[in-house]
């Protein structure tokens, strides 16, 4: 009872952001693909983090709309990786998930070792720095912030299509990177979309964690 009540909060937290930023586009004269973005990239987190096989189609939405403000922002490496890697991922992520779950919309989650995070922890860093340097070669700006958004993401991405709850913590980093990146290209709506994300990561966090400990106590009874 207590889940459902706080599912229910954070999903009526989150709509009243919705409709503020809605607000916000009208008064404000905003770029109406941004209001798109910005809603649809706040749904699609808060899905994820109550374990809802519907963010992959909200998830959709979000990312194409996402390409075109991030190629506009001059933000190609953001761009490019949604656009070859996030939109495929979303089909095989919603494929993986109908394979493990719980409820007929909530997935079941697991965790990592130790020795996975450090490995995971290492390419990471190496490709962000590599990454980095690649678009600066072809003229990106903000490259190196750039290039730690899409690494992580990508990361986070393949993490969440394994169903693991770690994933939250490359979310958290992701969006924090992302404040920085929208608040440095002036766009309001984007920057409130980072910042409300960034809440529901820490949520996602918590919710994952409860769901992938009452997992292994089942199974430990089980065995």
């Amino acid at each position: 009872m207590k889940s459902k009540r706080f599912e229910i909060i954070n999903y009526s937290f989150f709509s009243a952001v919705i409709v503020a930023c809605l607000v916000l586009t009208i008064v404000c004269k905003i770029y109406w693909l941004s209001f798109v973005a910005s809603a649809s990239s706040i749904l699609y987190i808060v899905l994820l983090s109550e374990r809802n096989l519907l963010n992959f189609i909200v998830g959709f939405v979000s990312s194409t709309s996402y390409i075109v403000i991030a190629y506009q922002s001059l933000l190609y490496g953001e761009a490019i990786f949604y656009l070859v890697f996030d939109i495929p991922m979303i089909v095989v992520s919603f494929i993986m998930w109908k394979k493990h779950m719980e409820t007929k919309y909530k997935v079941e989650t697991k965790k990592l070792s130790i020795k996975n995070i450090f490995l995971i922890v290492l390419v990471s860093s190496i490709s962000v720095v590599g990454y980095g340097f690649f678009l600066r070669a072809i003229g990106g700006e903000n490259t190196f912030i750039d290039a730690l958004s899409t690494v992580v993401t990508l990361t986070a991405t393949i993490l969440m299509a394994l169903r693991y709850k770690e994933q939250w913590f490359m979310w958290i980093i992701v969006y924090a990177v992302s404040i920085v990146l929208w608040a440095t290209t002036f766009n309001l709506l984007m920057l409130i979309m980072s910042i409300s994300c960034f809440i529901s990561s820490f949520i996602g966090y918590i919710n994952w964690t409860i769901s992938t400990k009452k997992k292994e106590t089942i199974e430990i009874k089980n065995d």
